[in-house]
């Protein structure tokens, strides 16, 4: 992924995929999910710390309700970007 435009496309179809999931069944279930993802240029960070990262920007998703996603570059690592324009789930 070479722009950060094609990775909110990637996420947000990830999410549209996930959120339309239907399982034979009699029952009604609703499945989401909320998405948070670090991109840049390799060897910034450690992989250990990529995942810390992106598992705080997964917490702070959830928090912003159904269906959002949060991209954080590692360049600006205090100025995430918070996407919540999906359908809700």
């Amino acid at each position: 992924i070479e722009k950060t435009k094609d990775l909110e496309a990637l996420v947000s179809r990830v999410i549209q995929k996930i959120s339309n999931i239907s399982l034979p069944s009699d029952k009604e279930i609703n499945i989401g999910a909320s998405i948070g993802a670090i991109y840049g240029n390799p060897g910034q960070h450690s992989t250990e710390r990529l995942i810390q990262i992106s598992d705080e920007l997964m917490y702070q998703a959830k928090q912003a309700g159904k269906g959002c996603f949060i991209l954080k570059p590692i360049s600006s690592p205090d100025s995430p970007v918070i996407h919540n324009d999906l359908e809700p789930v």
